[in-house]
């Protein structure tokens, strides 16, 4: 069952909650009902009017019941409410931003059942603009993941309608951005509404997913990738701009969706795809990088050096033949020598450690398998060889080392101290002090 379906097995449920009373014209809001009146009389009663009171005109106006939800719900879209004059005529008053304040606060505080009852119907009333921004308002001031469907639906233009007026975008944005952070669990289910939201919608998933600054969030975005081609270079800024601030390393799969256009046909992917890498800290980029190196593009080129530059430590020139020889000799090496040189420090001793150590720190190109290595060995007694360790740790940017670095801040040795220091301080990009539990709060 997808959204739309959710949302429409809702309605029908909701038949037996709310009378389908749905009428926005002014002339049935004139002639209203009872119900139109009642909440009239709650929000001209001589005593709330004086002093103005929302909470106490909000509890007046729960007292109705859930009944009266429709004709609130009616007052607050019209921004009007019927005044029946001496004479018998009815006159329509509008509503003041406090009315507004208490009539929406009602809404909200109605069983939540009873109100997604109500806007499950309202969702399959006749189509009406300022009708379905408030109901996407309710929504943004209580919804949860399980209304994500009632929201697309409420906010669906009719077929006729190719673009989504602007008030009723931002009214879905805000209101997902609200569920979202009130309910996390809708962050994953983000890449799964591309199918059934509107295509104006697509760039507030986007957003949404964006802005909690989660890894969840981050893979939906992964997900989204080519799931809209037009959407694909904002999908990747916003990988970029969060991915950075998540824990290293980062997930591999993941990375990889990126890494895939580095390959593409369009220029435009490729340059937003070779900032990403960037961004992400992506040493499994590195190759396609070096590639790009020979690119007939001069934006191409200059955005991969740009981007090699950060990600090896290297300050080489832009000759392509110096990062095709770099590449395959660090190749070589891997496949070669660093199996030896692992072992050597993993079960020897003294210079023979220390020498290993050194070499494994110079590879910063295999530094999702050599960082562990070089962890296990902050624990050893051999200061020398910690210290060495402390450095290569910290040209690696191993973000999992740092409860141990920050364990060394009081080391016995201040020479270890000082290199711990160093180290946290190339990780996490500021130097937070000499105090281990600042490293471990992030205060």
């Amino acid at each position: 069952m997808n959204w739309i379906q959710t949302a429409q097995s809702l309605a029908c449920a909701a038949a037996l909650t709310v009378a389908p009373a749905f009428a926005f014209s002014a002339e049935s809001l004139a002639q209203g009902g009872d119900g139109a009146f009642a909440v009239s009389r709650v929000l001209m009663a001589r005593e709330n009017l004086r002093g103005r009171d929302v909470g106490r005109v909000t509890r007046k106006l729960t007292e109705l019941g859930s009944d009266a939800v429709p004709d609130i719900f009616q007052v607050l879209v019209r921004g009007r409410m019927p005044i029946e004059t001496t004479d018998g005529t009815t006159l329509l008053k509008s509503l003041e931003t406090w009315h507004r304040q208490a009539l929406s606060d009602a809404l909200t505080q109605v069983p939540i059942e009873v109100l997604r009852g109500f806007l499950a119907q309202l969702a399959e009333a006749e189509y009406q603009l300022s009708a379905r921004v408030r109901a996407a308002e309710l929504l943004q001031r209580v919804g949860r993941r399980r209304d994500a469907a009632l929201l697309v639906q409420l906010t669906t233009p009719p077929e006729d309608q190719r673009r989504v007026p602007r008030e009723l975008r931002e009214a879905f944005e805000a209101a997902l951005l609200a569920m979202a952070d009130r309910d996390p669990a809708l962050v994953g289910r983000l890449g799964m509404m591309f199918e059934d939201v509107h295509p104006s919608y697509l760039v507030s998933l986007v957003h949404c997913a964006g802005a909690t600054e989660s890894e969840e969030g981050f893979q939906q975005l992964a997900s989204m990738l080519g799931g809209f081609p037009q959407l694909d270079s904002l999908v990747m800024i916003e990988m970029g701009r969060i991915g950075r601030g998540l824990p290293q390393p980062l997930d591999d799969h993941t990375l990889g969706r990126v890494r895939e256009y580095l390959r593409h046909d369009d220029v435009r992917l490729v340059l937003e795809a070779i900032a990403a890498a960037k961004s992400l800290g992506d040493d499994g980029a590195i190759p396609d990088l070096v590639a790009h190196m020979r690119s007939a593009d001069r934006n191409v080129r200059n955005r991969a050096y740009d981007a090699l530059r950060a990600l090896t430590g290297l300050r080489m020139g832009q000759d392509f033949t110096d990062w095709d020889e770099w590449l395959a000799a660090e190749f070589d090496w891997w496949s070669n020598e660093a199996p030896r040189q692992i072992r050597l420090v993993e079960s020897t001793s003294g210079s023979k450690a220390r020498r290993a150590a050194l070499e494994l720190a110079r590879h910063r190109l295999f530094r999702r398998d050599l960082g562990p290595v070089l962890e296990e060995c902050l624990g050893k007694r051999d200061t020398e060889l910690v210290r060495i360790v402390c450095a290569g740790l910290g040209h690696y940017g191993t973000q999992s080392a740092i409860p141990k670095l920050a364990k060394l801040l009081s080391h016995s040795e201040p020479l270890v101290q000082q290199e711990a220091r160093r180290a946290l301080t190339r990780i996490v990009g500021e130097d937070l002090g000499a105090e281990p539990a600042a490293w471990s709060t992030g205060d």
